[in-house]
């Protein structure tokens, strides 16, 4: 049950909502937006989060889903490679994992005083951009941007296409994705909903 609280809470951290209910909420808006995103974040939180309990981690902090933040957004930033392999899932595990002690030792120097910041996204940042750096050049680790977000500017832009084109535009597949990305936003709402409605308010506002 612990542990199951602790992934929920890093779901939730990705919306600033350490909320274990909440975070099934965005979660399941991940699923329905994309399945395969979904998958590479659990890994990226699983992994992150297992490799905090070897770390006789900060039991706030461990609690609250920081540590395991970090590697779901390790995870679902992995989409953004064209195709996804076993050495890929692999390095994604390993990747995921590194940023728990370097979560640890963010929240120690940032809690000094003097200072007295968050971690945020921080560790995941470093971890991402090294490995990028490392990857580079080598092959099935092509960047293709889009490749597991939500689609609408894509699916706009093909729609545009085919009616300047005077071709056919199949209007259910259109209206099913972006009936998918509605629902993903509607449970990302009431996610944040049930952590703060001052915070769901601000949101509504942002949006309109």
């Amino acid at each position: 049950a612990q542990i199951a609280e602790s992934l929920l809470r890093g779901y939730g951290q990705a919306f600033f909502c350490a909320n274990p209910s909440a975070g099934a909420l965005f979660a399941l808006a991940i699923l329905v937006g994309s399945p395969a995103g979904f998958l590479l974040s659990l890994v990226g939180l699983a992994s992150a989060t297992a490799a905090a309990r070897f770390l006789r981690p900060d039991p706030v902090l461990e609690r609250s889903g920081i540590y395991g933040f970090n590697g779901l957004l390790v995870g679902l930033c992995w989409g953004v490679f064209r195709e996804q392999t076993f050495a890929g899932l692999a390095l994604l595990i390993l990747a995921s994992a590194l940023t728990a002690p370097l979560t640890a030792r963010a929240a120690r120097l940032l809690s000094r005083p003097s200072l007295d910041l968050p971690v945020l996204c921080l560790p995941s940042l470093a971890v991402l951009y090294a490995l990028l750096f490392a990857v580079r050049g080598i092959p099935g680790f092509e960047i293709a941007p889009g490749y597991l977000v939500w689609e609408l500017d894509k699916i706009d832009l093909d729609v545009m296409g085919r009616l300047g084109r005077g071709e056919k535009v199949d209007w259910a597949a259109v209206q099913h994705a972006v009936t998918g990305d509605g629902v993903a936003m509607v449970l990302l709402f009431l996610g944040v909903l049930v952590h703060s409605r001052i915070l769901a308010g601000a949101a509504a506002g942002g949006l309109a």
